[in-house]
């Protein structure tokens, strides 16, 4: 099986992470995920949710993360643990690892999980990378507002951290 995204989920009290393909088999374990946990909010992990600390309350609506990683990367490492430990805390419900990105709607991507969610379930993503935004709007799906969270990244400056803070609160509480 070609790896297609990694889910991170609660199970019986314990935080599990399975990795799966886009095989039919691998998809209905990603939506029987989704089904189980509804959300209303879906959250770029990197430069929007880590914005907050894990014990933080962004928002009162159900939420999870939905980050691009690579696939063989330490980066995928610190992000399924940073993940884990916001569904401990209680801030998201879950979290899904996916391994590609273009500006076009495609498999494996984040516009390819959210266009498994069920098409009645209204939500929000939002994330710092255009083209995340537009391979989403490509995928025309009606049950999702998209939101560019457009910032000139300065990471390491609290200021900045804090101003984009305050600009996705006030787009949440709209």
């Amino acid at each position: 099986m070609s790896e297609s995204a990694e889910l991170i989920y609660p199970v019986n009290g314990k935080i599990v992470s399975v990795k799966v393909g886009n095989n039919n088999e691998s998809v209905e374990i990603i939506k029987s995920v989704l089904d189980n946990f509804p959300v209303k909010l879906v959250l770029d992990l990197h430069n929007v949710t880590d914005l907050f600390n894990s014990t933080e309350n962004i928002s009162p609506l159900q939420k999870c993360v939905l980050s691009f990683v690579g696939k063989s990367s330490d980066t995928r490492t610190a992000a399924r643990e940073d993940i884990k430990q916001r569904i401990i805390d209680g801030q998201v419900s879950f979290g899904i690892l996916v391994f590609k990105r273009s500006n076009r709607h495609k498999v494996g991507q984040k516009s390819w999980i959210l266009s498994l969610f069920d098409e009645s379930q209204q939500m929000i993503f939002i994330d710092d990378s255009d083209d995340h935004i537009v391979a989403v709007n490509d995928a025309n799906l009606n049950n999702v507002t998209a939101y560019w969270l457009n910032v000139d990244i300065d990471e390491n400056n609290s200021q900045w951290k804090n101003k984009m803070k305050t600009k996705l609160v006030e787009y949440l509480s709209t």
